[in-house]
């Protein structure tokens, strides 16, 4: 019995390390690790996304997805993702630009959806998952990145509230 038990913690190890832990699907793992990873497939863990429309163009568009830790259920920072012009409603409707808090999720247990596609780097080294095949322009991003570092960007709060008061329940341009 006592052999049996030393050899059980071998297999446990090797089958932890093929799976990604919850803290490695968040922005802030793949934006220290973004040289490493770039050109490989990278998945995170999303809460909702924001539009970054001033950075978009007629091929691409732009979003500042938010992140979070489900294993710690906190949020974990966000990362741009460059998504094809004609799939702009399709992932808004999929990640919602709002996030799922309520009555049934309070904010430590959020409703997330994983996001799976291949990091790039721009030649400034900002990391962002490319899900455009290539349409997203350089400079475009480095303005969605300035975007998302301006105070008051990561308060999702007050741009859900602003939403509301607007009435709009999504983001982006009309639907044709």
């Amino acid at each position: 019995m006592k052999q049996l038990l030393k050899l059980l913690p071998v297999p446990l190890i090797t089958v932890s390390t093929l799976v990604a832990a919850p803290e490695d699907r968040t922005a802030k793992a793949i934006k220290a690790k973004a040289e490493t990873l770039a050109g490989q497939q990278v998945s995170v863990e999303v809460t909702h996304v924001a539009w970054a429309s001033t950075a978009s163009t007629n091929e691409c568009s732009i979003f500042i997805v938010h992140t979070f830790d489900t294993g710690e259920d906190l949020p974990a920072g966000s990362i741009l993702v460059a998504v094809d012009k004609g799939q702009h409603d399709s992932f808004v409707d999929k990640f919602g630009a709002t996030p799922d808090v309520g009555a049934k999720n309070s904010f430590r247990k959020r409703e997330t959806k994983r996001l799976t596609g291949p990091l790039r780097l721009t030649s400034r080294k900002i990391p962002y998952i490319d899900l455009s095949n290539g349409l997203a322009a350089e400079a475009y991003l480095a303005k969605a990145a300035t975007e998302a570092d301006q105070p008051g960007a990561g308060n999702s709060r007050q741009k859900i509230r602003n939403a509301l008061q607007r009435g709009r329940g999504r983001q982006g341009p009309p639907r044709k």
